[in-house]
């Protein structure tokens, strides 16, 4: 049995390059690293994509789920746990289907969860 390892961990490397933005006024371009976040980052990320969640399935079982809330907190989750890198900018252009993609994306690589949950 081998013992943990950097390589363990992946790179938080994205790539935006080709995503239609959202606006529709032409394609996204930026490609980077997302910066290692820190203990209270990931905390508070946790908890907003949690808190998300739970007030989805109230609004679903009320019959008032209106989805344009939830994709607001999930970006707003999203642009404060990537500390400028992904831009606010490029987050902000980021289509749901793609924010949603990437939130479950960064969500797998903290450690979260399955991304295909």
């Amino acid at each position: 049995m081998s013992g943990f390892t950097a390589a363990a961990v992946n790179a938080l490397d994205f790539d935006f390059a080709g995503i239609p933005a959202q606006d529709g006024s032409g394609l996204l371009t930026e490609k980077g690293v997302v910066a290692e976040p820190t203990d209270l980052a990931l905390s508070t990320f946790f908890s907003a994509m949690s808190e998300v969640q739970k007030e989805a399935l109230a609004a679903a079982e009320a019959g008032a789920l209106d989805g344009s809330d939830a994709v607001a907190k999930v970006r707003s989750a999203v642009i404060d746990v990537c500390g400028g890198t992904p831009t606010a900018a490029s987050l902000m252009q980021l289509p749901p289907r793609y924010l949603v993609a990437f939130s479950r994306w960064l969500t797998n690589e903290f450690g979260g969860g399955d991304p295909k949950d």
